[in-house]
């Protein structure tokens, strides 16, 4: 998803993606009631816009299950009643990293990933 302005993702289940599960540069995304799971890359990887994830599972992803990255313009997630579980274990990675980005998490289960949270620069 690129450059599109307001995009709704929900209700679908996404599992064993080759990559990133949904890439999405300069939008802004709402995923919610949607599972994500078991892919080579990140479950989202997201930058500059405005994420939204509200009650969606994102577990046993290779990379994070968040990636967010600021790069050019403003850049929030949001993430809300979701678990992020045993994420990061083929590359290190954390479930959720944030670069260059506000976060804020609202009741989110955090646990068996190779790290649970990152952020630098936000």
């Amino acid at each position: 998803i690129f450059g599109t302005p307001d995009i709704a993702i929900h209700n679908i289940t996404v599992t064993n993606a080759d990559g990133d599960a949904i890439y999405s540069e300069e939008s802004n995304l709402r995923v919610s009631d949607t599972t994500i799971r078991d892919t080579d890359g990140d479950a989202i990887d997201f930058q500059d816009g405005a994420l939204v994830v509200v009650e969606s599972p994102l577990a046993n992803n290779n990379d994070n299950a968040v990636d967010i990255f600021g790069g050019e313009g403003a850049t929030s997630v949001t993430l809300i009643n979701t678990t992020i579980f045993g994420n990061g274990s083929g590359n290190e990675n954390p479930g959720i990293n944030v670069y260059e980005a506000t976060a804020l998490l609202t009741h989110v289960t955090i646990y068996g990933n190779y790290v649970g949270l990152s952020a630098e620069d936000s």
